[in-house]
C-alpha cells in the first residue's frame, strides 16, 4: 500500500471523490472514485460500537 501511495500521480488525491454513503444499523457503506485511475472503490466502516448499538431502541 505504501508503494502505491508514495508513487501516486499528484493529481490523484484531488480527483478522489466520495460518490455515495449509506448505512445499515452500525455499518456505513461508501463508494468512491478517482477518475481516470479508479472507476469504483467500495469500503465499509463500523460507525457505532456494538455495545452502544445494543442499548439503542430498535
Amino acid at each position: 500500500m505504501e508503494a502505491f501511495v508514495d508513487g501516486v500521480d499528484p493529481a490523484f488525491r484531488p480527483a478522489f471523490e466520495m460518490k455515495s454513503i449509506s448505512s445499515v444499523r452500525d455499518v456505513a457503506y461508501l463508494a468512491r472514485e478517482a477518475q481516470p485511475w479508479i472507476t469504483l472503490a467500495t469500503d465499509k466502516r463500523y460507525q457505532i460500537v456494538p455495545a452502544l448499538l445494543a442499548a439503542l431502541p430498535m
